[in-house]
């Protein structure tokens, strides 16, 4: 089973999500979503492994495009925000980053990629106390044999405000406040 070899490799799982409000159900752009997601990994990773170099492996999706924009975009356009401004303007530190590498279903990063979402979808689902088929009952308690590689494994419902004055950053972004009176 996947599971059994996700854990045999000592595999570590992050999955961030954002559950749909109005900051974020309202938007239509779902590069911002994917965006979104993959830079709150990255400073999951970031805090979670600062010395370590980290290879992301992503799934190829349909709107390969979108996700190139998302994802290689990111870490190329904060490489240059870093070479003309400096480091320290940067709140992502992506020295230890390569190049994300993207893989399909086809292959065994994907496969195991995807089954351990799927896995841990249901279980989320069975958590929040959604009625679901015999089947997938099994499946969700099979998700728990995923629990010693989980590193991080969220859905965030976004806020939109300041946040508190004694929150440290640390790990997904949680908060966003209005910069100018549109953005209310």
């Amino acid at each position: 089973m996947v599971s059994d070899l996700l854990n045999e490799l000592k595999c570590e799982i992050y999955r961030i999500g954002y559950r749909e409000n109005r900051h974020i159900g309202e938007s239509k752009d779902e590069n911002l979503v994917v965006s979104l997601c993959y830079l709150s990994l990255l400073f999951c990773i970031q805090s979670d492994r600062p010395k370590e170099f980290i290879w992301p492996i992503m799934e190829l999706s349909r709107n390969w495009k979108m996700q190139d924009q998302s994802f290689a975009g990111l870490i190329k356009n904060n490489d240059w925000v870093r070479a003309c401004t400096g480091a320290s303007l940067s709140s992502l530190d992506n020295t230890n980053l390569g190049e994300v590498l993207y893989s399909t279903k086809y292959s065994i990063y994907g496969a195991a990629a995807d089954c351990a979402s799927y896995l841990l979808h249901i279980k989320h689902r069975r958590d929040n106390g959604e009625e679901l088929t015999s089947f997938k009952l099994k499946l969700a308690n099979l998700a728990e044999s995923l629990d010693g590689i989980i590193v991080r494994d969220e859905i965030i419902d976004i806020r939109q405000e300041v946040p508190p004055s004694d929150y440290k950053p640390d790990g997904p972004i949680r908060w966003v406040h209005p910069i100018v009176p549109s953005d209310d």
